[in-house]
């Protein structure tokens, strides 16, 4: 059942990263939907203990996103909810580790274009599409290194 829950993420990440480099929007509702999925199939598989606190520990890397991306702006809300999705459906720790891999990412790929292009506070760099690669980085670890 995780299973089929992480393959859904990816796509619905995998969706939502050409929409953020075509649109620079992310819709939310699709991901409040899988919030909602990943919530009853924690329930419906593990104790409700168990399951609870998983959920509880999955959802603060998204909800400091969402507090961040409304009091600041610099993250965007869309971004936040791809990030509170995959606390629900990967657990606090992947997550993290998700969130620092993307990060690093972008500073890999723009911080050169920032410097060269001499871009200002306003340009907007699309994070979706990292936080998926990240998704991806961390899945192929996890399947390699359970082998």
């Amino acid at each position: 059942m995780m299973t089929v829950l992480r393959i859904a993420l990816g796509g619905l990440l995998a969706v939502s990263s050409a929409m953020d480099i075509r649109e620079r929007y992310i819709y939310a509702e699709p991901f409040w939907i899988f919030a909602a999925v990943c919530l009853a199939a924690r329930f419906a598989v593990y104790e409700p203990g168990e399951a609870g606190v998983f959920l509880a520990a999955g959802a603060v890397p998204g909800a400091a996103a969402l507090i961040l991306s409304r009091i600041s702006g610099s993250l965007g809300e869309g971004d936040a909810w791809c990030i509170l999705a995959a606390g629900l459906c990967c657990g606090l720790e992947e997550t993290v580790l998700m969130c620092i891999t993307a990060l690093l990412a972008v500073c890999i790929v723009f911080l050169p274009y920032v410097v060269v292009r001499r871009k200002g506070r306003g340009f907007k760099v699309p994070f979706v599409p990292f936080l998926f690669g990240a998704f991806v980085l961390i899945c192929a670890g996890g399947v390699l290194y359970a082998e």
